[in-house]
């Protein structure tokens, strides 16, 4: 009984230390992403408001949604997330890896079916910024960003 009462103790000690571990990295994984888009200084408006609206949504702990207008020069999105004249792209800290900022483009990996690709988004192609959860972030390009259904009122 003696021996079985100590494996048990083992055994939940080992538990709470993975959990602890698991829970840590997340929250150091959310810390560098976050210091990452807010890193540099931005010269160009709509990367800025695209910014403080993405820092807004991150500190409500939502997830940020960007429209992107597809056809703009400079946008690299893998073919299978296009979506007509705009497609919208989870940017979130779980989705999105190695997020930074080159000058006034975006850039960073998501997979895709499994299959890790680079995204790279202008600031003149972002349409819009928005949360998932609430639908509140910033619009850009009204008629890209009416066109993909997103941010209603």
């Amino acid at each position: 009984m003696k021996g079985l009462l100590v494996v048990a103790t083992v055994l939940a000690l080992v538990l709470g230390i993975v959990w602890l571990q698991f829970y840590l990295n997340r929250f150091w994984a959310r810390r560098r992403f976050i210091a990452a888009m807010k890193r540099p200084v931005i010269d160009c408006e709509s990367a800025t408001k695209i910014q403080a609206a993405f820092l807004e949504i991150m500190a409500r702990g939502e997830t940020p949604y960007l429209v992107v207008a597809t056809q703009e020069a400079g946008v690299e999105v893998p073919e299978q997330c296009m979506e007509g004249p705009a497609t919208t792209l989870d940017i979130s800290f779980r989705a999105a890896k190695r997020l930074h900022w080159q000058r006034n483009v975006l850039v960073f990996r998501v997979s895709f079916n499994g299959i890790p690709e680079w995204v790279r988004v202008p600031a003149p192609a972002m349409a819009g910024l928005f949360s998932a959860e609430t639908g509140r972030g910033v619009v850009l390009r009204e008629s890209l960003v009416d066109c993909c259904g997103q941010l209603g009122a």
